[in-house]
């Protein structure tokens, strides 16, 4: 119900819709469910949306690394790499620690939607997945062959096998 009414463009009535389950089937809503609708919400690029209500239940219940994950999905979906940025500070900052998926849906969202031309702009997007590499490091969290293929496929596109070669070595 909560997905039919979202993907129809109804995104309060999915809210109230959800604030109304436990009415419903005498069953409490849990941490999974708030994240089922945050996730449906992005997928059908209602991520300011999806924030606000993040914003006003986050106290009733208590965020986690999946909860921001998808928020940070969703900013980078609709290209607002620095708002994904944000998230993951703010992640940061309330000691929920970032996983290997956070930080891969972050590369994802700086490398999928990069333009890489001029050469200007690959280079900054090198640079910028670059930083999360070394970010995922220095939290020590190793990259998985997914944050790999993320960053291959842009050398990819950006026709430079010498650089894919290279990555491949670090591997």
């Amino acid at each position: 119900l909560i997905r039919r009414l979202i993907s129809a463009g109804l995104t309060r009535q999915a809210i109230r819709a959800f604030d109304d389950i436990q009415g419903y089937t005498q069953t409490k809503t849990n941490s999974d469910d708030f994240c089922f609708l945050l996730d449906t919400l992005c997928k059908y690029g209602y991520v300011k949306v999806a924030t606000e209500v993040f914003n006003k239940k986050r106290d009733g219940l208590l965020p986690d690394a999946k909860m921001f994950t998808v928020l940070i999905y969703g900013w980078c979906k609709i290209g607002r790499i620095d708002m994904g940025e944000r998230f993951l500070n703010d992640m940061i900052g309330r000691g929920i620690e970032p996983n290997v998926v956070t930080y891969n849906v972050l590369l994802n969202g700086i490398c999928r939607r990069a333009s890489l031309h001029p050469e200007g702009r690959f280079e900054r997007t090198i640079r910028n997945a670059e930083k999360v590499f070394d970010e995922m490091r220095e939290r020590g969290i190793e990259p998985d062959v997914t944050s790999f293929s993320i960053v291959l496929h842009v050398y990819s596109r950006a026709h430079k096998p010498e650089l894919s070669l290279d990555k491949l070595r670090l591997m």
